[in-house]
Parts: C-alpha cells; sequence; structure tokens
C-alpha cells in the first residue's frame, strides 16, 4: 500500500524478498535515530513482519521515502475492539526533517490508515516527557508540541511508559499519553481512557512481548496488572480527564497577527487625515469661489467627517454618534444607540415578583519512542 504527497511517499513493508533492501535501510535509520533504551530490538521487528497479525490486532510497518530513498521508519498497531491505532515509533533521518518532514510523514501516514481501511476513533503514541533517558531522539516538550499541531492532544494525567522487559526496576519511564480523536478532543470520559489503557497493554504490549519472552511472559503480564491498577487508582476521583491539544491546526494557514498602532503612529496618521481634510477644505473654497458666509459650514462638516474618520478607526464612532445627537435640540434623551460592552441600565416595573426558589440541583458527571 503506497500514499504520496509530492516527492514524498509511505509504503507498509512486508516480508517478501523485494521489501528486504527497504526494510533494512529503514530499520537503520531507526536504530540511528533511537535511543536504545526504549527502542524495540531490530530482530523482533523482523520476525513480527512475518507475522503481524493475533487475535486482538495487527501490526504495521511503514518506510517513508523522499523520491526513491527509504528515509524514515514508523510501526504502529490497530485494535478493531476499540478502534485504536497504537503509533510505537516514527524515525526519520537526520539529514531529513527538513521541509516540514515530520508533518508530511504523520499526514501521510494518516491518509494510508484510510487507505488501508482501517476504521480508527483514536491514536494514541506514548512519548517520554523529559529527555531523561532517551535524549531528543525519543521525547521531551518539543515532540509534544509537534504532535499537538497535528491533533494530538497530551491526557492530563501522570503517565508512565511500560517496560519492554521483564526486569525489576526502582525507577520509570515518565511520559505523556498523546491522544488523538476523530474530532478536536478537549476532554473523555475515564472510563473509555481505562479501556483504551487496557487495550494498549493487553493488546498491544501483551501479545507482542509474549513471542519473545517465553517462561517469563506471566511475570510480564503480572507487571502489566500492576500498571493498570495504578492507572485506575490514578483516575477513581477524576470522572473526565482533560486532553490539552492546540486549538487550532497549525498546518492549515492561520491569519496574519498585526500589532497595534502605538499612540505617535496614530498622532501621526490623524495629523494626516486633518491635513487632508483643510487641503479638501481650501480647495472647495477656491475651485467653488464660495461667498464668505458659507465657508464656516464647510468647515464644519469638514471638521464632522474628520471626527467621523478618527472615531470609526479608533473604535469610538458610538460616542461620536451619541455625542453628536445630544449636542441637537431634544437630543439630550435616551440614547439610540446601544454602545458595544455596555449593558443597559435595568428597568424598574412597577410589579416585582418574587424569584421561584428552585430545589436543590444534584450534577453528577457520568509511542514508547518517537524521533523527528
Amino acid at each position: 500500500m503506497v500514499g504520496r504527497d509530492a516527492s514524498f511517499r509511505v509504503r507498509t513493508l512486508g516480508p517478501s524478498a523485494r521489501d528486504k533492501s527497504d526494510l533494512d535501510a529503514a530499520l537503520t535509520i531507526f536504530a540511528r535515530n533511537t535511543s536504545p533504551l526504549l527502542r524495540t530490538h531490530s530482530n523482533q521487528i523482523r520476525q513480527k513482519i512475518r507475522n503481524p497479525n493475533n487475535p486482538n490486532g495487527s501490526f504495521y510497518f511503514v518506510a517513508f521515502y523522499r523520491g526513491d530513498v527509504v528515509i524514515g521508519f514508523a510501526m504502529f498497531g490497530y485494535y478493531p475492539r476499540t478502534r485504536l491505532l497504537a503509533i510505537d515509533h516514527m524515525a526519520i533521518a537526520e539529514g531529513q526533517r527538513g521541509s516540514s518532514a515530520f508533518y508530511v510523514f504523520a499526514q501521510l501516514l494518516s491518509d494510508l490508515t484510510e487507505n488501508l481501511g482501517l476504521e480508527v476513533d483514536f491514536a494514541l503514541v506514548e512519548v517520554e516527557k523529559h529527555n531523561r533517558f532517551g535524549g531528543g531522539q525519543t521525547g521531551g516538550e518539543e515532540l509534544v508540541r509537534l504532535l499537538g499541531q497535528v491533533g494530538f492532544g497530551e491526557v492530563h494525567m501522570d503517565y508512565v511508559i511500560p517496560d519492554m522487559e521483564p526486569r525489576d526496576y526502582d525507577s520509570r519511564y515518565v511520559g505523556a499519553l498523546m491522544l488523538r480523536g476523530q474530532q478536536k478532543l478537549h476532554n473523555i470520559r475515564r472510563e473509555d481512557l481505562i479501556d483504551l489503557y487496557r487495550t494498549v497493554l493487553y493488546e498491544h504490549y501483551l501479545p507482542w512481548f509474549s513471542d519473545f519472552l517465553g517462561s517469563q511472559t506471566p511475570g510480564y503480564q503480572s507487571y502489566l496488572d500492576t500498571l493498570f491498577a495504578e492507572f485506575r487508582e490514578k483516575l477513581k476521583d477524576t470522572p473526565v480527564v482533560r486532553v490539552n491539544g492546540e486549538s487550532a491546526d497549525q498546518l492549515l494557514p492561520q491569519p496574519i497577527a498585526t500589532n497595534p498602532r502605538t499612540p505617535e503612529v496614530r498622532a501621526l496618521m490623524f495629523t494626516a487625515i486633518f491635513a487632508v481634510c483643510c487641503a479638501v477644505l481650501v480647495s472647495i473654497v477656491l475651485v467653488l469661489k464660495l461667498q464668505p458666509s458659507l465657508v464656516p459650514i464647510v468647515l464644519i462638516a469638514m471638521l464632522l467627517v474628520f471626527a467621523g474618520v478618527v472615531a470609526v478607526s479608533s473604535g469610538r464612532a458610538y460616542d461620536v454618534f451619541e455625542l453628536a445627537l445630544a449636542s441637537l435640540p431634544g437630543g439630550r434623551r435616551r440614547l439610540r444607540y446601544r454602545q458595544p460592552g455596555r449593558s443597559r441600565a435595568p428597568t424598574a416595573t412597577k410589579r416585582q415578583s418574587k424569584p421561584r426558589e428552585l430545589p436543590p440541583r444534584d450534577d453528577h458527571s457520568a509511542g514508547r519512542s518517537s524521533s523527528t
């Protein structure tokens, strides 16, 4: 399966002989650009690529190309029970990361899942948050930011990335759980998040490593059981979990922000406008040869035009109009224009009904790593 974007493209890799050279190149890039502490073993990938399916879902292995040259590698699993796409790794060769390669790769992967016919409700990435073990190759705030720009949001909770070996470690990988939905996610219910995490542990991690751990598999499953119990305990008082993502897709064109004019610039602009008004007034008097008695009327008209221009440019047009109305005979009555941002005074009524008391309401709210 192939996806394209200009000179970039992606292709799923299989066990065939024609894929061997591209798989070798992709795994070399993967090894060079991913910390060994957070990297799936290449020999495991080579074995899984020959048997990617299990009762819970399937694993996919993808090469990223610029032209005909392999410049990146990604692997992910898809699980139809929860319609979850779990992205394990995404690596791009260091010398090929320009031209927005990360964003193109992310978009091509999204297109690829559609071409594969995968019905995805959620995509999930595990990122090491503080670069304590993997350095800039596998995570950190920069990768969290990049994922945020392609639609992912960070789940607001303390998250631990599961170990990939059944060993007793005294320290843990502190991570960020990045989640993306078909629509922009701002919150997720506790039960839905727990179900997704159950998929990650028991349908994603366990089926992969059980093929390699042999007699150590029960011990590894016990370790995953501990993580799952801790995860549920963390959320026991949080019925709705916040997902903090970008407010807008950064890949789409954004309006250009303009700096507000400084008082000096505004004064210079108004002076120029006033000079133009004066020049127009003199031209009218000279060209039309107006009688002296009409000059004051034209002057007042020009001053009103100038005042209107100043009012509109400064956002005070309503004040100018109301002041002009108030200066007319009989104008000191209720203002005709309601000014933006000002609330009307409450209107008194002859009969005030006592507010009806309501009964009290009882509310109840029901990738291990990546490299850019």
